[in-house]
């Protein structure tokens, strides 16, 4: 079965938000799908930025039918994980940690 791009949107990937010191912006990333990556000014518009980039890297992996990595943590569907770094990590550091 064929699952589309709102079902993998629903299974509990791992968001990681990085405050960016210097400009009071943030970079996110979804840990598990590898460039896909978002900016906002503030939290909560880097998630709803984060959320449109992920929807466009899947789409495109679905429409190429390539596999679609599949979540770390096997939560509940209704659950999303996400990491909030603190603000003295670096993006390597959230990278490395992103990648275990």
């Amino acid at each position: 079965m064929t699952q589309t791009v709102a079902d993998i949107m629903k299974k509990p990937y791992s968001y990681i938000l990085i405050p960016d010191e210097g400009s009071g912006s943030w970079t996110g990333l979804v840990a598990e799908l590898p460039g896909c990556i978002s900016q906002g000014d503030t939290p909560a518009e880097t998630m709803d930025n984060l959320r449109d980039a992920m929807e466009g890297w899947l789409s495109v992996v679905v429409e190429r039918g390539q596999d679609v990595p599949s979540p770390r943590v096997n939560y509940d569907s209704n659950v999303k994980f996400r990491e909030l770094l603190c603000e003295k990590c670096s993006r390597k550091r959230a990278e490395e940690a992103a990648a275990q």
